[in-house]
């Protein structure tokens, strides 16, 4: 069962106040966690859309940058 009500902050924020301090450290809490976890959640989302969404190299440009690499490698050896 679920019920939703439609009330302003200020509505909640004096509820809130008429409870006990014990009860308020309990809703800081879960109310702490529940945006710690929301933001790690957002931020593993922006990294997952990152890695998708970024740029790839073509085949030719991979294969150019292999071979300057190895151009490079090679005569650091000399």
């Amino acid at each position: 069962m679920q019920l939703k009500i439609n009330i302003g902050y200020d509505e909640v924020y004096n509820l809130v106040k008429q409870l006990p301090k014990s009860d308020i450290k309990k809703l800081t809490i879960s109310i702490n966690r529940e945006l710690v976890d929301k933001s790690k959640k957002d931020k593993k989302s922006q990294l997952t859309d990152l890695i998708l969404n970024s740029p790839m190299w073509t085949d030719e440009e991979m294969s150019n940058y292999l071979s300057v690499r190895d151009y490079i490698n090679n005569s650091r050896m000399s």
